[in-house]
């Protein structure tokens, strides 16, 4: 008996460490996945190279993480300085030709005060 899948998996790419994407790719199609959740440096790299690199693996994006910014800081130009990245993360994903499933936002220290 076998079983058919409806929902399709992927993995995020920043958990195989610095590899470039076109070893990752790889690395995840292997390894039987449908796609990723993409972690890229948007200031470094083209979104048709990711697509194209994406493509040749038979892999789609699924969502996208974003760098290292802190949304929930206390420091108010930390903030505005994450929120800005996050603007162009989405013109960066706004440039895929399908649609991105989501952002992950990350998660912030829920004891902090933040003052708007």
């Amino acid at each position: 008996m076998s079983i058919s899948r409806q929902r399709k998996i992927g993995v995020t790419t920043w958990i195989f460490g610095q590899n470039k994407l076109e070893k990752t790719a790889k690395i995840i199609s292997d390894m039987g996945f449908d796609g990723v959740e993409l972690y890229v440096n948007i200031n470094q790299t083209q979104p048709q190279n990711v697509k194209d690199i994406l493509a040749d693996n038979g892999l789609e994006i699924f969502s996208m993480t974003p760098s290292n910014v802190d949304l929930g800081s206390s420091d108010r130009q930390t903030r505005m300085a994450a929120l800005d990245y996050y603007k162009k993360l989405i013109d960066y994903g706004a440039e895929y030709s399908y649609q991105l499933r989501g952002v992950d936002l990350g998660f912030s220290n829920p004891n902090k005060n933040i003052n708007c």
